[in-house]
């Protein structure tokens, strides 16, 4: 703006503005990139009376025959998020409204790889868990030699722990064996209560406990990629974790990984890091795979090899009606609530019915089971109701159904269901099964039992 001889303020027009005109002398000197952006320049060169010198302007604007003038900026040098998130094993508290650790539910599967990084060993183990029966089943195999230094043979095993009564069956499925023991309290899965009477008593760990999530001092530590997932980080500083042979006091670093997968709307765990510090030389990383979280098959605890014909007593139970479609979609939840009826009304616990089936047809529901009798006591429990004879638990059963007292109900679509079993029946089996070797090791001292909850 400039004011006239008469005192009227002047807006100057764009050429006057940028003192860009032919009679300035403009110049075009090509075409150049700024910005990032292609463009045509001009040059002047001109005097400027009221500030008496001469001066050389340079202009710049996009070329006007180019589609897109642009050029991608170059972000190289752009530093990603994760640098601004805190170091590893660093713990950083009052954070703002940070994401809440993951909570398990209590009926998860998964494939576990355990990375012992100071010994460079590598194990394996598929592990299925359900709180509600308390049953906890594990798959691993080992090496064996055969008596040559340069021949091993690898043996897969299979464990199974019943909580409520105290006992580990272990399978092994190379020599076709199976092997019954009080559980250990130095199991991965048990945790141990002191009590005044000077006894040991065992529990159940719970889905936190059992991965170390039931500590109270997690806090978010950021995000971090593992194994190509984008995951949430927790960390926690703890002095209750302890090792073999190791008498001293020491803090551990827990951190934790979860990625959440959007194809399921599921958070899953990924990867546990332990690391102590120097003089206590241990780390190890629990890497997760295949987490399932639903009650996905309810053959898990089979332990029928474990016993031979005499023991076991096949069964079909039948419920008239056409709905076995409909149910069909409820499988899971149908056989379980016949596996607790069985349960409730002849006073055993659950693992003694084995392989459970669920079928229909246009006329009727049909659940197939087996009844395996109670196993010899071990150790120094009282089995309590676990040790009443299979011929009396049988018999039960069948007096359940036939004077109607067979009942329970089930939610489908919405509404509760009443079921009442129509009829029962023996199912012949044609297979025979290898009979337990029951092991003579006794319990180190505790009290093995139903002492959960």
């Amino acid at each position: 703006m400039d004011m006239t001889g008469a005192g009227i303020p002047h807006f100057y027009n764009t050429e006057q503005a940028l003192h860009f005109a032919k009679a300035t002398g403009i110049m075009y000197m090509g075409r150049q990139v700024i910005r990032g952006i292609l463009c045509d320049w001009w040059r002047s060169c001109m005097y400027w009376d009221i500030l008496a010198s001469n001066f050389t302007l340079d202009f710049y604007f996009t070329a006007q025959d180019r589609s897109f003038t642009w050029v991608a900026p170059d972000n190289e040098n752009v530093a990603p998020d994760d640098k601004f998130w805190p170091p590893q094993g660093v713990v950083c508290s009052g954070r703002k409204d940070p994401p809440p650790v993951p909570q398990l539910t209590s009926q998860y599967s998964y494939r576990l790889e355990i990375v012992e990084n100071v010994n460079a060993a590598v194990s394996h183990a598929d592990i299925y868990y359900d709180f509600s029966y308390q049953l906890v089943r594990f798959d691993y195999r080992r090496r064996r030699s055969t008596g040559h230094t340069t021949n091993l043979v690898t043996e897969i095993h299979t464990e199974i722990h019943d909580y409520r009564t105290g006992i580990a069956y272990t399978m092994d499925k190379t020599r076709v064996n199976c092997s019954v023991r009080p559980i250990q309290n130095a199991s991965f899965f048990t945790s141990v209560t002191q009590k005044p009477d000077a006894q040991v008593y065992i529990h159940m760990k719970a889905a936190s406990q059992l991965l170390y999530l039931d500590n109270k001092t997690y806090s978010y530590e950021g995000q971090r990629t593992v194994r190509g997932m984008l995951c949430d980080v927790y960390i926690s500083k703890r002095t209750d974790f302890t090792l073999p042979n190791i008498s001293i006091n020491f803090t551990s670093t827990f951190e934790f990984y979860f990625w959440f997968d959007s194809t399921i709307n599921q958070i899953r765990p990924v990867q546990l890091v332990i690391t102590t510090p120097d003089i206590v030389c241990y780390r190890e990383t629990y890497n997760i795979y295949n987490w399932m979280q639903e009650d996905a098959t309810y053959n898990w605890f089979d332990v029928t090899s474990c016993y031979d014909d005499h023991s076991q007593q096949s069964f079909t139970m039948e419920w008239p009606g056409s709905g076995g479609s409909s149910i069909a979609l409820f499988q899971n939840q149908f056989v379980r609530a016949v596996t607790q009826t069985i349960s409730r009304l002849t006073h055993v616990q659950p693992i003694r019915v084995q392989t459970p089936t669920f079928n229909f047809d246009s006329a009727k529901i049909y659940f197939v089971a087996t009844l395996v009798d109670a196993p010899s006591p071990l150790g120094t429990v009282d089995y309590q109701s676990s040790n009443i004879p299979l011929d009396k638990v049988w018999t039960t059963l069948k007096n359940s159904v036939l004077i109607g007292d067979f009942q329970f109900s089930l939610p489908i679509n919405g509404q509760h269901v009443q079921f009442t079993a129509g009829s029962i029946k023996v199912h012949e089996k044609k297979n025979t099964k290898t009979p337990c070797i029951n092991d003579p090791q006794k319990s180190s001292g505790y009290n093995v039992g139903s002492i959960f909850g």
